[in-house]
This record gives structure tokens, C-alpha cells and sequence, in this order.
């Protein structure tokens, strides 16, 4: 997994049978784990405040240095640590166990990827003897993940779930009113559909043909205000793309741009309160619906 701010373009190449393979998904460890960068990154807080406020008296219960080292600001995080969901039933236990079978060796490769593909400060000495033994790596890895989903994300894990439904349900939506063509080209404004493949502007750069494995889509919370691509190379995994975003209500758009693909917004229009004097101010973390104006997380 490439997450970082430099403008590239990767480039997806549809071939015959994989528009018949485009799916969409829900990851609860995806949301984990981009929930850590939210901790770390401070120009991603602002999104997230109440969130932050609910979580911050449990962030001294963890050992999260581990798992920071591995998602550096600018460079790449192991694709392990987010493996793709399985179907749409998969959960939580479902995705760890994924993690925790991870080949050995496969751990070794992108945790030194990882420690070695990244811009800035390198790797702190330290962090080289988590490949000593990357049996005992993936474990407290696996481990710290099932804690961070317990204290950051399990007990806000219903509103969020319905938050990111809805905005599969609108996706679906899109897709069965105008087609894949209208649906892909519509996702993000980054995101550009050119008839063969698709153009996403960052993180990542490339050619990459899907080759019949299709293209998996993921809205994401806590990926706001990035887009995130993980191309995943071997044969018998699939090659998806995650973008995704959750804007914050009220917060001041960027110039130029018309639309978010937001994980909090079953419509095509990111929802804000509407701060009349009239209404009630907002609780944090409002439930959500499948309404076309489905209430924001960051709210």
C-alpha cells in the first residue's frame, strides 16, 4: 500500500473479462489501520476530531510503535496488514486470520519494502530487528491490529459500517442507473475512466493490466482526504484498487474540486450540516442511513 502526497498517476488496464469482475467491499481492518494514520499525521486530526476526543484516553493502553514504523508518512505500508476482504460477510476475525497466515517470507519481503522505500528520515535502527524473526513480527503485529480494532474502532464500528454500506449502496446504485463507464469515471475526481483504464492522480505510479482479476473498490473513513491504490502482485490475489474518502462537515472546500467519493454520503454531494439557528447542533457520531443524505462521522 502506496499513501502519500506527491501527484502521480497509475494507470489500470481493463481487459476482456474484468469489468464483469469489479466489486465492491467493506474492510474493517482497512479502517484500522488508516485509522492509525489519522493518530499520527496531524493534517488529517482536523477530520476526525470528535473521534479523536473518544479515543485519545485509550492511546496510552497501546505499543503502537510496531505498526507506526511500518506506515511511514510518504513511502509504503505491507500489503498484509490490509489484506483484501473475501467476500462482503468478511469481518474482523475474518481479516486477522488472514493476517496471522501470512507466509513468512512474504512478511520479510514488505517489512523490509517498508523500512526501505520511503522519502524523509529512514528507518530507525531498531526497527531492522522486526525481520529477525518475522514468524514472531507477524504475531505482535497481528496482535497490536486486534488491540487498535478493540479500543479505536469496535465501538464506533456499527455507525461507520452503516456509513460506508450506504455509500456502497449508492455506488450500486450509480452502477445499475448508468453503467460501470458512468459509475468508475464518477468515483473521485481523481479518478478518470478513458474507455480501457482507468487514471488515478496519486499516490501510486504505473502500468498495471488487471489480467481477468477484476477491480475491487473500497470506500474508507479514515483515508480522508487521500486516495489510496494497492496493487497486490500475486497471481492468486487480486489486484484491486481502494480509493476513498470521508470530508468533514462544515470544513471549507478545496477550490476545484466538484466531488468526493465519501464514505459518509450515500449521494453524489458530500452532506453538511446545516447550521441553522433553528436546529439542534449535532451529536458526535451521529447513526447513519442508506438515505441519500446520510449523516457525516466527522460531524
Amino acid at each position: 500500500m502506496i499513501l502519500e502526497d506527491a501527484q502521480v498517476r497509475l494507470v489500470l488496464v481493463f481487459g476482456r473479462d474484468d469489468p464483469a469482475r469489479v466489486r465492491f467491499a467493506v474492510s474493517p481492518l482497512w479502517e484500522t489501520v488508516t485509522a492509525l494514520r489519522v493518530l499520527r499525521e496531524p493534517h488529517r486530526r482536523s477530520y476526525h476530531l470528535p473521534w479523536l476526543d473518544l479515543v485519545r484516553p485509550d492511546l496510552d493502553r497501546l505499543d503502537l510503535w510496531p505498526l507506526l514504523v511500518l506506515s511511514p508518512h510518504a513511502g509504503w505500508t505491507p500489503d498484509f496488514l490490509t489484506p483484501a476482504p473475501a467476500g462482503p460477510g468478511t469481518d474482523i476475525a475474518d481479516q486477522l486470520a488472514q493476517v496471522r497466515a501470512t507466509a513468512p517470507q512474504q512478511v520479510a519481503r514488505e517489512v523490509h519494502r517498508s523500512l526501505t522505500e520511503r522519502s524523509g528520515k529512514p528507518a530507525p535502527e531498531a526497527a531492522w530487528r522486526l525481520l529477525d524473526d518475522p514468524v514472531a513480527t507477524r504475531g505482535v503485529l497481528a496482535d497490536l491490529l486486534e488491540q487498535c480494532w478493540q479500543l479505536l474502532i469496535a465501538p464506533h464500528w456499527p455507525r461507520l459500517r452503516d456509513l460506508l454500506q450506504a455509500d456502497v449502496l449508492y455506488r450500486t446504485r450509480r452502477l445499475g442507473d448508468y453503467g460501470l463507464e458512468h459509475m468508475l469515471d464518477d468515483l473521485d475526481p481523481r479518478a478518470h475512466w478513458t474507455g480501457h483504464s482507468l487514471l488515478i492522480d496519486g499516490p501510486a505510479a504505473g502500468r498495471h493490466r488487471l489480467g481477468g482479476a477484476g477491480l475491487l473498490l473500497m470506500p474508507s473513513v479514515f483515508v480522508w482526504p487521500d486516495l489510496a491504490a494497492i496493487i497486490d502482485p500475486p497471481p492468486a490475489r487480486r489486484w484491486p484498487t481502494r480509493p476513498g474518502a470521508s470530508p468533514s462537515c462544515g470544513s471549507p472546500r478545496r477550490p476545484g474540486i466538484r466531488r468526493r467519493w465519501p464514505a459518509c454520503s450515500a449521494g453524489p454531494e458530500p452532506p453538511c450540516w446545516n447550521r441553522s439557528p433553528n436546529r439542534p447542533r449535532p451529536t458526535p457520531w451521529p447513526a447513519a442511513t442508506a438515505s441519500p443524505r446520510a449523516p457525516c462521522p466527522s460531524t
